[in-house]
């Protein structure tokens, strides 16, 4: 099966075998042949209508100049998510745009490999590097990373999964399941890009370390099932 063009191959072995001298160079380096091959195979999905919900053409949102007696509710759910309903009074407009979702990309990735990724945890060097990462990221109530954008957030004595839900963690509760990986990886990624992951801090210096050679495992073997190739670097 080969699903990548030469084009993108080249792309996604080149930042491979790049060499970035620290960690957090090498981490960005593979993250950006993760997202190289993830955009290849799923881009079609990221790609969704999404809707802005405005009282005029023109207007980026409802400002509080506009701001009037209404009737309708105000739901906020789990996951962090606000859904507004407004019957009364006057007009509502909703504009649907199509927008590239980057995080789709990832999902989809996910959900394509799972069942490969459960063979591949079994390999002796995948299932170390596995357990390395899980402990540099092991906090008190379970392994997880913080979103550092919420940090205030965070509560060492919460229950992660219910952070997760808010977002304010990335949490791995099964090391078999390949969304809760790539949502870590990702965030450890999101923090590094919002500058919330310092050179020379242990701790941070410790996860980014132990995660790289996770997402490389992910990346090559992806690689190999969709390119035709047993290699990473055949094009």
């Amino acid at each position: 099966m080969d699903l990548l063009d030469a084009k993108q191959k080249r792309l996604i072995n080149a930042w491979l075998q790049r060499e970035s001298g620290d960690e957090y160079g090498r981490y960005m380096s593979t993250w950006i042949a993760f997202n190289a091959l993830c955009y290849a195979l799923f881009a079609d999905k990221a790609f969704r209508r999404r809707p802005d919900l405005t009282d005029d053409r023109g207007l980026n949102g409802i400002s509080s100049g506009n701001v009037c007696a209404a009737e309708g509710r105000i739901e906020v759910r789990v996951d962090g998510r606000i859904s507004i309903r407004i019957d009364k009074p006057g007009r509502i407009q909703i504009d649907i745009r199509e927008r590239y979702t980057e995080d789709r990309i990832f999902s989809e990735f996910a959900s394509k490999f799972q069942s490969d990724y459960e063979r591949w945890i079994e390999t002796p060097e995948f299932s170390a590097d596995l357990t390395t990462f899980l402990e540099a990221i092991r906090r008190t109530k379970g392994d997880y990373v913080i979103n550092m954008l919420r940090v205030d957030e965070h509560s060492v004595d919460s229950d992660p999964a219910e952070m997760d839900a808010r977002n304010i963690v990335a949490a791995i509760t099964d090391r078999g399941d390949l969304k809760e990986l790539v949502d870590v990886l990702y965030q450890v990624r999101n923090n590094m890009f919002h500058g919330e992951k310092v050179p020379g801090k242990p701790n941070d210096d410790l996860v980014v370390k132990a995660g790289r050679p996770v997402l490389e495992h992910l990346v090559k073997r992806a690689y190999d099932t969709v390119a035709g190739s047993d290699t990473v670097g055949e094009s």
